[in-house]
């Protein structure tokens, strides 16, 4: 039987949803400073990655990319101001569902993470991750926003040989902004297109990517679709960062098999290569939070990217 791979670009909504419903958009407000408002003109700018919600050893965390933290940090000490941060779900997209507020930043903290979550922000010599707990109170919030996170038997036996891969993540260059400012105060307000595009492995990255740690390398096509009726063209991943690398594999029953095998870290736009943090790595350093917390979260030590010695498996 010929197997028949999903169209690519923007899949159709049966293919996209499979995907979605283990997504979310981070989006994080930001009050630009005097400087900056001057240089661009605007009030207010938003810094925008992707996270994947997954489950291991039952618990649920919310995984992205550790350099946002680093953005973040910078942009505070240039005299921006984060003003929150939003969980935005994609898998229920035709319904006006509001946004999550989540404390993810805190300004004030030595890892510019708000310590009662306990989240863990690395990236260092290729190994790029954010890894946050999910709270009961956070996960009842996203299962009725239809999200679902991505059980660890799903990557645990990747394809050895894939049909194709993908990229998913929301994108910077096709979200929507709408600033608001009222008696001084500044809104910004985001509509998030969730593009889910073709990449190609290869075995040619520039030097600029490459790190002490072994990563994975993908060419990015640019891409035309379709959101809202309207043609769109996804040209760079900006907002992607920390989006899932995905292997698929179409069976001979026309069944698409799904595999998580990386996150989304950095790209050189010459090249148009895309650099990835393997999946068991990120996987390894939840393990050694959960080593830590000893299954009891009455007891969790607060913790710092020092806290924790990442050996490679």
């Amino acid at each position: 039987m010929k197997k028949s791979l999903p169209k690519l670009g923007f899949p159709e909504p049966t293919h996209s949803e499979e995907i979605l419903r283990h997504i979310v958009g981070i989006q994080v407000p930001i009050d630009l400073s005097k400087s900056h408002r001057e240089s661009s003109g605007r009030m207010a700018d938003a810094e925008i990655a992707t996270g994947i919600v997954v489950s291991i050893f039952e618990q649920w965390f919310l995984i992205s990319a550790g350099h946002l933290v680093n953005d973040l940090h910078r942009r505070h000490q240039l005299g921006d101001r984060i003003l929150t941060c939003r969980l935005i779900t994609l898998a229920n997209s035709e319904s006006d569902v509001p946004p999550i507020q989540f404390g993810l930043f805190d300004p004030e903290s030595p890892t510019f993470l708000n310590a009662d979550l306990i989240a863990l922000a690395i990236d260092k010599d290729g190994l790029d991750c954010l890894v946050v707990p999910v709270t009961n109170g956070l996960r009842d919030l996203l299962e009725l926003r239809g999200i679902q996170a991505l059980h660890e038997s799903t990557w645990r036996q990747p394809p050895t040989r894939p049909d194709i891969h993908y990229l998913a993540g929301v994108s910077s260059s096709l979200a929507q902004i709408d600033e608001e400012t009222n008696a001084g105060q500044v809104t910004v307000g985001m509509r998030l297109i969730a593009p889910i595009v073709p990449i190609y492995p290869t075995n040619e990255p520039p030097a600029k990517l490459i790190k002490p740690i072994e990563r994975l390398f993908f060419l990015l096509p640019k891409v035309s679709g379709h959101s809202d009726g309207k043609p769109r063209q996804f040209d760079h991943p900006g907002g992607m960062s920390g989006g899932p690398i995905i292997a698929a594999c179409v069976t001979n029953e026309n069944v698409m098999q799904l595999c998580l095998i990386g996150i989304q870290s950095s790209w050189d736009e010459g090249t148009r290569v895309i650099a990835a943090t393997p999946w068991p790595l990120v996987v390894h350093v939840v393990e050694k939070m959960i080593e830590m917390w000893k299954n009891s979260f009455e007891s969790i030590p607060t913790l710092s990217p020092t806290a924790i010695s990442v050996e490679l498996p």
